[in-house]
Order: C-alpha cells, then structure tokens, then sequence
C-alpha cells in the first residue's frame, strides 16, 4: 500500500493526498472486481449445468446408474 501510495505522491507532485478520491476508486474498484468474479462463477455453474444436461465430458456407466436409482445407494449387509 505504501509503494502506491507513494508512486501516486510522485505522480502529483505533492505528499497532500485526496483521500476521498483514493477510497472512492478503490471501492469502485473492488467492487468491480467482485462483480467480475461473480460472473465468472455464474458463467462456470451454467457450463457446467448445460455438460450435465447435454451428457458431455461425463464417463457414465448407466447400467450401475440405473441399477442405483433402481435399488437405491444401500449395501446389503
């Protein structure tokens, strides 16, 4: 934080910093940057949803799927 705090003194010219001015285009910023991640997960969770409708990139063995949904997940004892 130091270093761009300082980077950003040199730029102006002076060691008087708009404080203001720094937190408000941080926040805008980070928020920014959370909206991004956001969508990028959103964007993960839908293509992820659409291989597991369209059956894509899966190896399924749908004779032992069928046979668990049609006995359920319990072992004999």
């Amino acid at each position: 934080m130091q270093e761009a705090l300082d980077e950003l003194r040199e730029l102006l010219g002076t060691n008087r910093l708009p404080l203001g001015d720094i937190l408000i285009l941080g926040a805008r910023t980070r928020a920014t940057e959370l909206r991004d991640e956001q969508s990028d997960r959103a964007r993960r969770l839908n293509r992820l949803a659409d291989r597991i409708r369209n059956r894509e990139g899966f190896d399924l063995d749908l004779a032992a799927a069928e046979e668990v949904r049609r006995t359920g997940w319990a072992r004999p004892s």
